[in-house]
């Protein structure tokens, strides 16, 4: 029986929490706010009313795009850090290696995206706790990049 390696719980635990703190931000309506109103990447809500976005900006269309590539990304690093359970490498790539690009991928495309969508706010509008999540998933994902290349040096020794 395989012995379970406690860096490779942790760096599935931690790339799963980053995952989740993305997807709360990216679903969530509190991106910015004014007042009694709030605005997420696909809802504009007036206290407890809220509805959909009908005219949308060349920026936060390419918000929406890269955090998208962020999340798609970072499922790409959980499902092969999960499979690194069963199988070490595919042909000559190890799954660990394949897991630390996809997160330092996902880390660089929810840069650019929160960057963007820092840029294009308005002086009047305060940013919520959803972007606060968005911008914490910046780093998370990048330490779980490091924490899944250790993973690779510690199996490759």
């Amino acid at each position: 029986m395989a012995t379970i390696n406690v860096l490779h719980v942790v760096a599935v635990a931690s790339s799963l929490i980053s995952l989740l703190i993305l997807l709360i931000a990216l679903g969530s309506d509190y991106w910015a706010t004014a007042g009694a109103f709030s605005q997420g990447l696909w809802n504009i809500c007036d206290g407890t009313t809220c509805v959909k976005l009908q005219v949308s900006s060349v920026a936060l269309n390419t918000v929406r795009a890269f955090v998208l590539l962020a999340m798609i990304t970072s499922v790409v690093a959980c499902c092969c850090l999960c499979a690194g359970f069963w199988l070490k490498q595919v042909g000559s790539v190890s799954m660990a290696m394949m897991a630390a690009t996809a997160n330092v991928v996902a880390g660089l495309f929810t840069m650019i995206g929160m960057s963007v969508f820092t840029g294009r706010s308005e002086q009047s509008v305060f940013f919520g706790w959803s972007f606060g999540f968005g911008w914490s998933c910046f780093p998370l994902f990048l330490i779980c990049g490091g924490i899944a290349y250790t993973l690779k040096m510690d199996t490759s020794a």
